[in-house]
């Protein structure tokens, strides 16, 4: 990848190529474009073919005052096709709601929205997903979060809207070794009226407080089962080396998968490439659809994959665009654990993902 930069230091151009032989192959460019805050106003995609630039997609934002509205919109015929759509509501720089309109019969309708709200200290305290009814938004998933003196989340509710009031679904537990280091969780769900066990996972920390160890264990005939392992290891300056996944079979671990990252030198200074294993996703367990959201600032999702556990791609979808956020549907396969190749930056990994039903 290329980068062009303006005299404000604001990326320009990113222009994508292919390896193919000897050669370095030209596949796609995406254009940004600012507005004199310096935010940005627009993004375009383009595609390679024929030694000529061909438009693909476009991003455009507008902004008025808390709102940021975002448009998506795909080329054909020579205009720009209005597709999609999100608006986000601000309020002392604190989302309080996210809208997700699309666009149909010539007028954008409703279709899903995340309303927030938050506690004193500005940290999130419960989220309403709803969806768009005929004429009224109906209450669909609540997830709320309860947090110990120093703010760290003990209690992750959520709950589902049944029969005109707010029922049980599932509940994350939380432990924690510091201020901010968690070293347990357990997921419960509800059902006969009480919570059950469903899965616990551990989390073992090196002296620098990175992970070193993350252990899951599945709930079974009054038991816990070892079901993953995800062993990290890291060098002599920290920088991240391996990422190796393991399955718990005939009473001992397999390996699975492995990553394994290389950093070069270059003028005596070491050019490293952070991790990007700060990902968020949503709701897991699910019983239908998932969303995976970059938590930092400079991640950005080139592709995402879903698998069953046989290691089959289900889904695939490969991004050209600053994608921080993408959204996928599991409604209609069975039951079951699945899994996520995320790739981001350079790297890619893979979590799990429980689909319940």
């Amino acid at each position: 990848v290329s980068y062009t930069y303006d005299e404000k230091s604001l990326l320009k151009e990113e222009i994508h190529y292919q390896k193919q032989g000897q050669d370095w192959l030209i596949m796609t460019k995406i254009s940004y474009q600012y507005n004199l805050n310096m935010d940005e106003s627009q993004i375009i995609l383009y595609e390679w073919n024929d030694n000529t630039w061909n438009k693909r997609t476009r991003d455009t934002f507008e902004y008025d005052g808390n709102t940021i509205q975002r448009t998506f919109q795909q080329w054909h015929d020579n205009q720009w096709l209005n597709v999609r759509r999100s608006i986000d509501s601000y309020n002392d720089s604190l989302r309080i709601s996210l809208t997700f309109q699309i666009w149909e019969m010539e007028t954008w309708m409703n279709n899903t929205r995340v309303v927030v709200s938050y506690n004193s200290d500005g940290k999130e305290d419960v989220s309403i997903r709803q969806t768009w009814g005929d004429t009224a938004w109906v209450n669909s998933l609540k997830n709320s979060f309860i947090r110990n003196f120093d703010g760290n989340t003990i209690i992750h509710l959520r709950q589902s809207w049944r029969d005109s009031q707010w029922s049980n679904n599932s509940r994350f537990l939380y432990t924690y070794v510091s201020q901010q280091r968690a070293i347990a969780q357990l997921y419960e769900t509800w059902s006969d009226s009480s919570w059950q066990n469903y899965q616990n996972t551990e989390y073992i920390y090196n002296a620098n407080g990175d992970y070193s160890h993350i252990y899951r264990q599945q709930w079974s005939d009054d038991e816990w089962i070892n079901e993953q392992h995800y062993e990290y290891k890291y060098d002599e300056r920290g920088n991240h080396t391996l990422l190796q996944y393991q399955e718990w079979l005939d009473n001992e671990w397999h390996n699975q998968i492995r990553y394994i990252y290389y950093y070069q030198v270059f003028s005596n200074v070491e050019t490293v490439l952070e991790a990007p294993y700060e990902v968020l996703i949503f709701p897991n367990p699910t019983s239908d659809r998932v969303t995976v959201r970059a938590l930092n600032q400079n991640l950005f999702f080139t592709g995402v994959s879903l698998m069953n556990s046989d290691g089959i791609s289900l889904q695939s979808r490969k991004f050209n665009d600053k994608r921080k956020e993408e959204n996928l549907s599991l409604k209609n396969f069975p039951s079951g654990v699945y899994y996520l190749l995320i790739q981001a930056n350079g790297y890619e990994w893979i979590e799990s993902i429980q689909l319940t039903k």
